[in-house]
């Protein structure tokens, strides 16, 4: 659906618009910020209800918390954060975790500076 508002029919309120957004945008800012947590700064006005995922509002949630902490940041630091607030389910336990960090190549550099400025 990404980029294109959609009409949604919910409890016969078919008027009701979900806004556009796009996933990977969402996954790039998110990757860019544990390659470069120094930039998370930069982004802490964006309200985590701009993120369309949960398991992105809560990834997004959880790296504003850490870098407000200046604790490290990082997929190890993350997942403490996430096991200790009972959030792993909702981003899809350990395979949800490494699928967003476990492949550095996913979004190529160029990529990176477009999402982070």
């Amino acid at each position: 659906m990404s980029g294109n508002a959609k009409t949604c029919c919910l409890a016969g309120n078919c008027d009701m618009k979900i806004p556009p957004y796009s996933v990977e945008a969402e996954l790039g800012l998110i990757c860019g910020l544990l390659h470069s947590p120094d930039d998370i700064a930069k982004h802490a006005d964006l309200p985590v209800q701009a993120f369309y995922e949960a398991k992105h509002q809560v990834l997004f949630s959880q790296l504003l918390t850490l870098s407000g902490r200046c604790a490290p940041i990082s997929l190890a630091s993350l997942r403490e954060a996430m096991v200790t607030d009972g959030q792993m389910d909702i981003i899809g336990g350990d395979a949800g975790l490494k699928s967003i960090g476990g492949d550095s190549n996913r979004f190529p550099p160029v990529f990176l500076i477009l999402v982070l400025g």
